[in-house]
């Protein structure tokens, strides 16, 4: 793989507006050029960086340690769960997780009675610092609508803001699920597409699109995409970037 796309953010949602290139259907999807057969996607994830060393002196199992303390989000007095970043145009980095009280004697079981927060950073590596309590909420994940509305997703509702900074409003996001199995609706993963319509992927791996990411989101597979192979799968992840969208145009 050409190593120089190493230096380019596969990770990180940005509004769903950067530089995108066409959509292809899958029948008319081509291999980009650039991509060697043989090399693993796992090739293009990179080591968190490490700005000031790590320490022991922290919270945490013997296991973990040293380790470093200034990246992603945390604070002794929480247990901090399914976190999704957002980087705004004044490059500004957008965190939202969800969180329940680390002295809670339940541990992970109190993860239903988990609340939203909003905290921001300069570095997509972090440091990030909590600005807000958004509400109830578990398995977040925030994409933005067509008219550029931020959406946030929780288990049976979401949030929607016209802002990051200001007040969030609870909604209901409605699917389609004639002929779905009985699985859980829930820990799904958005991506906006150039034309403003919103793909999702739930977690039974079957894919939905919603025009605007307001309107009801239509299912578009008859099954599953997950591979028949024994387990459960769970927390799917999607997204679109530049890497992916300027190989595919040069491509059509």
């Amino acid at each position: 793989m050409d190593r120089k796309f190493q230096k380019q953010p596969i990770c990180l949602a940005d509004d769903g507006y950067g530089p995108n290139g066409a959509q292809h259907a899958p029948s008319s999807y081509r291999v980009p050029a650039e991509l060697v057969p043989g090399d693993a996607f796992i090739d293009r994830i990179l080591p968190m960086p490490v700005a000031n060393g790590l320490r022991s002196d922290t919270w945490g199992g013997p296991n973990v340690k040293p380790r470093n303390v200034e990246n992603g989000l945390e604070d002794p007095a929480w247990s901090y769960w399914c976190m999704s970043v957002h980087r705004a145009a004044e490059d500004i980095y957008h965190m939202f997780a969800t969180r329940w009280p680390e002295s809670d004697k339940r541990g992970h079981n109190a993860w239903p009675e988990s609340r939203v927060v909003h905290a921001t950073s300069t570095s997509p590596a972090g440091p990030f610092t909590v600005k807000q309590e958004v509400g109830p909420g578990h398995n977040v994940m925030c994409y933005r609508a067509k008219d550029r509305t931020y959406v946030l997703y929780v288990i049976g509702s979401a949030y929607t803001s016209e802002s990051m900074d200001r007040p969030w409003t609870k909604e209901d996001l409605k699917y389609d699920i004639r002929g779905m199995p009985k699985v859980p609706m829930s820990n799904h993963s958005f991506t906006s597409r150039e034309d403003g319509s919103v793909l999702m992927v739930s977690r039974g791996g079957h894919i939905w699109i919603s025009e605007d990411g307001l309107k009801p989101f239509r299912k578009i597979t008859s099954q599953s995409l997950y591979p028949r192979i024994p387990g459960a799968f769970e927390d799917p992840v999607v997204w679109r970037d530049q890497v992916q969208a300027v190989n595919a145009a040069s491509h059509a």
